[in-house]
């Protein structure tokens, strides 16, 4: 169970312009570090404390020649960053420590508080360290870039023309040639002797994501068509891809995987998302569950959500994320329970009395463990107080740092305790406890009605007992609210990074 956690904080990005304004967000592997595209502009953010490191500016004669910067993708080790742009660039970045020992931002603690710098690794986990961008590689592919994804140590990148290119991370081809789509057959399971090829003219990916417990890649056409395409030897080539299409989705719009439950997440134009595993057996895709808004919960929705825009599963890969196209946001649970929709709120209303419109979201990112999510913001009729007053500072656009706090159920199952409620923010714990007296002792109970009118004696006798615990269980509304200290914080993340690596405690 994931909950939102008070308002989003803004970061303020520093602009020159509305034109600067951010349209992409990318987290590295380690969600550590977080890649900030704006049309000619890459940042590098620090995510704790979240701070901007380094910034990018491409000159306005090669920006011209590239086109405006679109998506990015990180190396495994994130040290390089791979951006591409709208006229079929790429664009391999290298990113360099500077100034030698020193950093970007250190803390600064009063005279008579602890100190930490005598801890080991103390400026690691407590500074912002100071970093430099060079763009050490481009790459003409000579047709727009519609996905790019790192795979270990290549990158894989869908173009336009439905050729899918196998690039090594220095920006080289290394003799490989592109793979054709209408050259991959497909069919609805691995044991067809045949697949028959894609037909229909100008193929090619719009969205795609790579499972590595299914060894594949879930993949979205152009058409809306979604499929499945995996290696059948451990070499990358047309004749040994081979892809396997449920035949009812036609209207996809993009994808997510979880590689933990091994699911794939289809978002469609209908504004529902259909999610599928693969048969162990068959190799077919199989469809697990669909999560959709009802129109018994939002009346009216198929007008107020549109096409699905993003799908994002969390870290621990127990919550998805879905936003639409026309605004909006919800969270629901690995197997299809859902936890938040921000629709049925009741959004503010401007001064002429007109209703704003839901947030609409261009990009989005989990930070570490969860805790965060990294939101893009789109420019629409909520923004028109942005563009009348560009000189303030609160209206400007920025980035939204949206705060969540989850169940420790989440990862830690039990079936015994449920009278207390545990919940864990990325810096604070909360606890609710129940009324654990009235449900598990009911004989106490129960001699305190040997008083009472017949009547009552009949209601526990049916039941009303366990009612009456589990009201008095759930309108416990009292939350004990424990602030987890730096000093400790600091100390445990010390020790799994430790575990992590192998090294002896």
């Amino acid at each position: 169970m994931y909950f939102l956690s008070g308002w989003p904080k803004r970061l303020l990005c520093p602009l020159e312009s509305l034109a600067e304004a951010p349209c992409h967000v990318q987290s590295d592997p380690q969600r550590t570090f977080f890649a900030v595209l704006a049309p000619a502009r890459l940042s590098i953010w620090y995510s704790r404390p979240s701070v901007l490191i380094v910034t990018y500016k491409e000159p306005a004669k090669s920006s011209s020649q590239f086109g405006s910067y679109k998506e990015a993708e990180w190396r495994p080790d994130s040290k390089m960053i791979a951006v591409s742009t709208a006229n079929g660039y790429i664009l391999f970045f290298h990113i360099t420590s500077t100034r030698g020992d020193k950093y970007l931002y250190e803390p600064v603690y009063p005279k008579g508080s602890p100190q930490m710098k005598g801890t080991p690794h103390f400026k690691e986990e407590q500074c912002a360290p100071a970093l430099n961008l060079e763009m050490k590689k481009i790459l003409d592919l000579q047709s727009p870039i519609m996905s790019l994804q790192s795979v270990l140590e290549d990158l894989l990148v869908a173009t336009s023309d439905g050729l899918l290119h196998l690039i090594h991370w220095e920006g080289m081809t290394n003799g490989r040639k592109a793979i054709n789509l209408c050259t991959v057959p497909f069919s609805v399971d691995l044991q067809s002797s045949r697949g028959s090829f894609l037909g229909f003219a100008d193929v090619h990916i719009r969205d795609m994501e790579y499972c590595a417990t299914l060894d594949g890649f879930a993949v979205v056409f152009n058409d809306g068509k979604v499929g499945f395409i995996t290696p059948v030897s451990s070499r990358f080539t047309a004749e040994q891809l081979h892809g396997v299409w449920p035949q009812d989705v036609v209207d996809g719009t993009c994808v997510a995987v979880n590689n933990k439950y091994r699911l794939m997440a289809f978002g469609c134009a209908s504004g529902s998302v259909q999610v599928y595993t693969i048969d162990n057996t068959t190799g077919a895709m199989l469809l697990s569950h669909k999560l959709e808004l009802t129109a018994k919960q939002y009346p009216d929705i198929w007008n107020k959500t549109g096409a699905v825009k993003l799908v994002r599963w969390s870290p621990d890969n127990s919550v998805v994320i879905v936003t639409w196209e026309y605004g909006g946001l919800s969270l629901w649970s690995v197997f299809g329970a859902q936890l938040i929709c921000t629709l049925g709120g009741d959004f503010a209303y401007r001064s002429d009395g007109t209703k704003k419109d839901p947030l609409k979201i261009n990009s989005m990112s989990w930070g570490a463990e969860g805790y965060h999510l990294w939101v893009i913001s789109g420019f629409g009729s909520q923004n028109t107080e942005i563009e009348s007053d560009p000189n303030s500072i609160g209206k400007q656009p920025g980035i939204l740092l949206f705060q969540f706090i989850k169940s420790v159920l989440t990862v830690n199952p039990c079936m015994s305790n449920q009278e207390q409620v545990l919940l864990q923010g990325e810096d604070r714990l909360y606890l609710n406890c129940g009324e654990a007296s009235q449900t598990q002792n009911p004989r106490s109970c129960s001699a305190h009605s040997e008083h009472k009118p017949s009547q009552e004696k009949n209601s526990f006798a049916d039941g009303g007992l366990e009612s009456q615990g589990l009201s008095t269980l759930l309108g416990h509304r009292h939350w004990h609210v424990v602030q987890v200290s730096l000093q400790l914080l600091l100390t445990i993340d010390l020790v799994l990074g430790k575990t992590a690596s192998g090294a002896d405690l």
